[in-house]
C-alpha cells in the first residue's frame, strides 16, 4: 500500500494497525506494517504498475529520492 503521509487513511492505519481486506466473498484480518527498508524499490514498482492507468495520481507523487518524508509505504501481513 502506498499513499501520501498526510492522507486520512495513512494517518489512521499507522504502524501495526489492524485492517480487514475483502476479496470476493472473503474477508481477511491483516496487520499493516510501515516499510522503511527497500522503500525506494517498492515505490518505483508501484509507479510502474499504476502509471498507465492513473497518470494524474502518479504524476502528483514526489520524486522517489524525495518521497521518504511525504509518502507512506506499507506491507500487509496476516495476523
Amino acid at each position: 500500500m502506498v499513499g501520501p503521509r498526510d492522507s486520512g487513511w495513512v494517518k489512521m492505519i499507522g504502524d501495526g494497525a489492524p485492517v480487514k481486506m475483502r476479496l470476493a466473498d472473503n474477508t481477511y484480518p491483516l496487520r499493516v506494517v510501515r516499510v522503511t527498508e527497500g522503500f525506494e524499490e517498492i515505490l518505483k514498482a508501484y509507479i510502474a504498475k499504476y502509471e498507465a492507468e492513473y497518470p494524474e495520481i502518479v504524476a502528483s507523487f514526489p520524486a522517489v529520492e524525495e518521497a521518504r518524508d511525504s509518502v507512506g509505504v506499507f506491507r500487509l501481513e496476516r495476523n
